[in-house]
Formats: structure tokens, C-alpha cells, sequence
């Protein structure tokens, strides 16, 4: 199964040194069902130079009595490792969290190509997480200051979408790489379930290749319904002229 990572941070002073640097002192990581798997604040290891409130929403209160930012970062080291991470922009989020996470293990919403084009957004431009989750799914987000689970959220469900697509579209190439991997029973279900529960897309936001493939997709479904109406119709008048056949050989 899947996470989704966000963290929300603020800027510390490093000792003997003029440099800033950006830590996590929010982590929030969700499931693919969109369930908190943790949210916890963490006392950062340095002095504070700015909370960044105004976008993290993080304030001096809210780290008090808090674990340490070693602690926490290595929680989150656990629940992460050999998992597949999905986020915005997640580079930001393991260098905050000083994690070196695998990128094979990373899906990545701010780098995806698939996303960019269901939106209808510049391919060679990288999309805010708010922009591509209104374009897709008519949710706003990030209204006031960003939440970490709202966002790690958000993105799930976008990796939720382009699963489901990638399985519509290429349903044996997912085959072929889910049999080479070997998947377990579980694994298997809860991509089964990540990709069926994936939001439909808009009409108004769907490229015009999806339209033109759903289009095709119906086609096809009304022509073997009617291939299979057909049959049922044929088999009626055998039987019926059948009957007929054996009432007149019994009369005579």
C-alpha cells in the first residue's frame, strides 16, 4: 500500500553559520484510503528563525511539549522504508526531513506527466497541488495556510487517478509488471481498491484523447449488444420453429 507524505516547515539558524536552513516541523502521512497514519508536530533542532506561519500555519504553541525532530524523523525513516511515497514536490519534504527515500519509491504529483495532461495544464511547466487537484477532482485546497494532511491527501488522490488510468489504458502492461514484482494477495487487493475508488473525471477537464477512447468504449459495448441481441432472437425463432416441427409430426 501506498503513502502519501506533506510536511509544513519552518526556517532554523545554523550554528556557526549565517545559512537558514528548512525543517519539518509537521509531518503528516496518509494511506491510499486517505487515513492519518501519523500527524505529529516535532521540536526543531536548531533556533527558530521564522515559523512561516502565514503559509505553514505553524506556531510557537503548537511545538511545545513535542517530541524531537530526531525522533520523529525517525518514525517517519520507518513507515517509509521499501514504500511507495507519493506527494507534491516530495524532494522538499525528504530534504526538510534530512531522509534520503529511494526515487523508485516516490511517486511524484508535481513531476507527472499523466496529471499535467488530464488537466489540460503546460507540460513543461510544473502545477501547484491546488491547481491540479481543482482541475481534476472541482476540490479547493490551501484556502488559508496549507495543512499537511489536507495536502498529503490531495495528492493521493491524484496518484489514485492516474492509476486507475494507467490500468484502463494498458491493462496487460500492468499485468506484466505486476507478475514480474510478485506481488502478495494484499498488495494486489489494494491496488485493485486504490485504482476503483479514484475519482471520474470531469468531461470539461478530460483531454480530448480520453473523450475519443470512452467514445470508442461505448461504441464497442452497443455493437456486442447488439451482436448478443441478435443471437438471442435467432435462437428464439430455432426454437420456436422446432416446436412447431415436432407439434405437426405428433398430430400426423
Amino acid at each position: 500500500m501506498a503513502y502519501a507524505l506533506d510536511c509544513e516547515m519552518i526556517a532554523v539558524s545554523l550554528p556557526s553559520s549565517k545559512k537558514l536552513k528548512s525543517i519539518a516541523a509537521r509531518v503528516s502521512i496518509v494511506d491510499s484510503y486517505g487515513m492519518v497514519v501519523i500527524d505529529e508536530y516535532c521540536q526543531p533542532p536548531y533556533e527558530v528563525y521564522s515559523y512561516n506561519t502565514d503559509y505553514s500555519g505553524i506556531t510557537p504553541d503548537n511545538l511545545i511539549g513535542k517530541m524531537s525532530y530526531a525522533e520523529l524523523r525517525s518514525i517517519v525513516s520507518s513507515l517509509i522504508e521499501n514504500r511507495l511515497i507519493v506527494g507534491h514536490d516530495l524532494k522538499n519534504d525528504f530534504r526538510a526531513l534530512d531522509i534520503n527515500h529511494p526515487r523508485e519509491f516516490r511517486f511524484d504529483t508535481a513531476n507527472d506527466r499523466t496529471l499535467r495532461e488530464l488537466a489540460n495544464l503546460p507540460i513543461d511547466k510544473k502545477p501547484k497541488l491546488a491547481r491540479l487537484t481543482y482541475r481534476l477532482t472541482g476540490r479547493i485546497i490551501q484556502l488559508d495556510t496549507h495543512d499537511s494532511v489536507e495536502d498529503a491527501r490531495a495528492a493521493m488522490v491524484l496518484y489514485n487517478i492516474v492509476s486507475q488510468r494507467r490500468l484502463s489504458v494498458h491493462p496487460m502492461v500492468v499485468l506484466r509488471i505486476s507478475n514480474s514484482m510478485l506481488p502478495t494477495q494484499e498488495r494486489v487487493h489494494d491496488f485493485v481498491y486504490e485504482s476503483a475508488r479514484a475519482p471520474m473525471i470531469s468531461q470539461k477537464t478530460a483531454s480530448p484523447r480520453s473523450r475519443n477512447t470512452a467514445s470508442r468504449s461505448l461504441v464497442t459495448r452497443i455493437q456486442n449488444w447488439i451482436q448478443n441481441l441478435q443471437i438471442l432472437v435467432f435462437l428464439v425463432l430455432l426454437a420456436t420453429l422446432l416446436c412447431q416441427l415436432f407439434s405437426s409430426k405428433q398430430a400426423s
